[in-house]
């Protein structure tokens, strides 16, 4: 959920892991990702591009 304050991404929803990855199995890839990484793709099916997570304000 957003609290309108703490999610700089704003418009947030709460979705069940599993029907993510029945939508899109590569999203089971991310599963072993260490904390502080964050997964990027320009479009479903391209690769994903892991980078370490870096925060606007940091």
């Amino acid at each position: 959920m957003s609290d309108d304050v703490n999610d700089p991404y704003g418009n947030a929803v709460l979705v069940c892991v599993e029907h993510l990855v029945a939508a899109d199995g590569t999203i089971a890839e991310l599963a072993a990702m260490p904390p502080s990484i964050e997964a990027l793709r320009p479009n479903p099916g391209e690769p994903w591009r892991l980078q370490p997570l870096t925060y606007a304000d940091a």
